[in-house]
């Protein structure tokens, strides 16, 4: 995994505003993070390293878990908002 001051700098700019994004727009305050990387030192062309950030619900009376049979049984992702409704949303937070 190599990384320079810029890659360093964009992925931090990149997650405070989807961070920033789930606060205002979502109101949603906890989250779940992966960060995948090859082999430390090494710069491999076989997996190139990636970040994944899912937003999870708020706690509320009578909460109930947010994992569901669909992604655990069967391998199925669910939402209830459309992706391109949320990426719209979310392109005012990387526009200058």
């Amino acid at each position: 995994m190599e990384f320079d001051e810029a890659d360093i700098e964009g992925i931090s700019r990149g997650l405070s505003n989807i961070l920033r994004y789930y606060g205002e727009e979502m109101n949603l305050t906890s989250f779940n993070i992966a960060f995948l990387s090859g082999p430390l030192g090494e710069k491999r062309q076989d997996f190139w390293p990636n970040l994944r950030i899912i937003a999870r619900p708020n706690l509320r009376v009578n909460y109930i878990s947010d994992g569901w049979f669909g992604e655990k049984l069967l391998l199925e992702g669910w939402s209830p908002f459309f992706p391109e409704d949320i990426a719209a949303s979310l392109k005012r937070y990387f526009s200058p």
